[in-house]
C-alpha cells in the first residue's frame, strides 16, 4: 500500500500560524539554557527531540488548555516579538491576537483504555489516544500496520466472497463488520467510523479528488486527528489501498473542524 503525506494545516482562528507546522505536545518539559543562554527557554519532549523550527501548542501545567509558541531552528523560543509568520507573542512567548492569548482545548493525560487492547498493546477504538505520537502527531505507522490487519482479515476470512448480493454502502459496512468480529484492530476502526458517522462507501466512487467532511464541535486535536484518520482508512478500504490521500484541518468559529481528503486514486 502506498500512502501520500497526512498534512494537517490549523487555518481559521489560527490564521496567521504557519500553515502544516503547528503540532501539539501531550508529553514534555520547559528547560531554560545553560550560559550566555540561561535566559532562553525551550521545550523537551523528553524522546530525544525537541521542538524547533516552527509552532508548537503546548499545555505547561496540564490544565487541558494549550497556549501556542514559536521556536527557532536552533529550539530556542521566541518570546516579546514577532515571529518570521507575522505573529505576536508576548513576554513569556505564547502567541497573541490583539493583545489576547490565544489557546487551544486538548487532552490533559491520555484516557484510560474502556475496551481491550490491540497489536502492541495499543488502546481500541474506546481510547482515540492510540492515533498519536509522543509528539502529537498522527500515528501512521500504526495506520499502515492496520490496513494491512484487514488486508490479511479479509484473505483468511473470504470476507469479498460471503456477502451475497450486497453493494455499495451496505456492502462495505458488511465487510468492516467482518474486520471488526474477526480482529480487535478491526473492532476499534469500526468504533471510530461509528463514533464520526464516517459513509461506509468514502471515496468508492472513485470521481471524488476532494472529500469533504465536518466533525461534531468541541473535538480535542487527538480526536480531530483520529476523524482524519478515520476518513482515510475508510477511503483506503474502499480502494483496496489504491488510493493516496492527504488532509487539511480547518477550524470554524462553531468549534466544528472541517476535514478535508485530497485524493489519488490508482489502478
Amino acid at each position: 500500500m502506498r500512502k501520500g503525506l497526512k498534512v494537517i494545516l490549523f487555518t481559521g482562528i489560527v490564521a496567521g500560524l504557519a500553515a502544516g507546522s503547528t503540532m501539539v505536545s501531550f508529553a514534555g518539559t520547559w528547560r531554560t539554557g545553560a550560559g550566555e543562554n540561561q535566559s532562553k527557554w525551550w521545550y523537551d519532549f523528553e524522546n530525544g527531540s525537541y521542538a524547533e523550527n516552527g509552532w508548537q501548542w503546548i499545555d505547561g501545567n496540564n490544565d487541558g488548555v494549550a497556549e501556542c509558541y514559536y521556536f527557532d531552528q536552533s529550539g530556542w523560543m521566541l518570546a516579546g516579538t514577532t515571529t518570521p509568520d507575522g505573529c505576536t507573542v508576548n513576554a513569556d512567548g505564547a502567541w497573541t491576537e490583539n493583545g489576547a492569548v490565544q489557546t487551544k482545548a486538548v487532552e490533559t493525560q491520555p484516557a484510560a483504555d474502556t475496551g481491550s487492547s490491540g497489536q502492541d498493546g495499543q488502546a481500541s477504538g474506546s481510547d482515540f489516544t492510540w492515533m498519536l505520537n509522543a509528539d502529537g502527531s498522527c500515528n501512521y505507522d500504526l495506520f499502515n500496520a492496520d490496513f494491512q490487519d484487514y488486508w490479511n482479515c479479509m484473505s483468511a476470512t473470504g470476507a469479498w466472497e460471503s456477502t451475497g448480493d450486497l453493494e455499495g454502502e451496505a456492502l462495505m459496512k458488511k465487510i468492516v463488520e467482518i474486520w471488526a468480529e474477526n480482529s480487535e484492530r478491526g473492532a476499534a476502526w469500526k468504533t471510530l467510523f461509528d463514533r464520526y458517522a464516517i459513509p461506509y462507501n468514502l471515496g468508492r466512487s472513485r470521481t471524488e479528488n476532494v472529500i469533504r467532511l465536518t466533525t461534531p464541535a468541541g473535538m480535542t486535536a487527538a480526536e480531530e486527528c483520529s476523524f482524519g484518520m478515520a476518513t482515510d482508512m475508510m477511503i483506503e478500504i474502499n480502494n483496496d489501498g489504491m488510493a493516496e490521500t492527504s488532509w487539511e484541518s480547518t477550524y470554524n468559529a462553531d468549534t466544528t473542524i472541517s476535514i478535508v481528503s485530497n485524493v489519488q486514486y490508482m489502478g
